[in-house]
C-alpha cells in the first residue's frame, strides 16, 4: 500500500527554510519504512547551500572579469 509522504516533504521543506543542517529524527522524523530515503534527502538539502553559495562565488568571479 502506497505510504502518503506530502506531510514529510512540506515539513522538510519549512524547517530546511530555517535551519540547515538537518539531523534525522532529531529535525525531522522518519517515515517508516523509508528511513533511508529520508535519510537521503536531508542529506542533499543540507550539501545544496553550500553547493549554491560556491556556484554564486563563481558567477561573482566571471562577472567581475575583463573581457578579452
Amino acid at each position: 500500500m502506497p505510504i502518503d509522504s506530502t506531510d514529510f516533504v512540506q515539513n522538510l521543506v519549512r524547517i530546511a527554510g530555517t535551519k540547515l543542517p538537518l539531523t534525522l529524527r532529531k529535525d525531522v522524523d522518519a517515515l517508516t519504512g523509508a528511513t533511508q530515503s529520508c535519510k537521503l534527502l536531508i542529506e542533499g538539502l543540507n550539501e545544496t547551500l553550500p553547493i549554491v553559495n560556491s556556484l554564486n562565488k563563481f558567477r561573482d568571479l566571471l562577472v567581475k572579469m575583463p573581457a578579452e
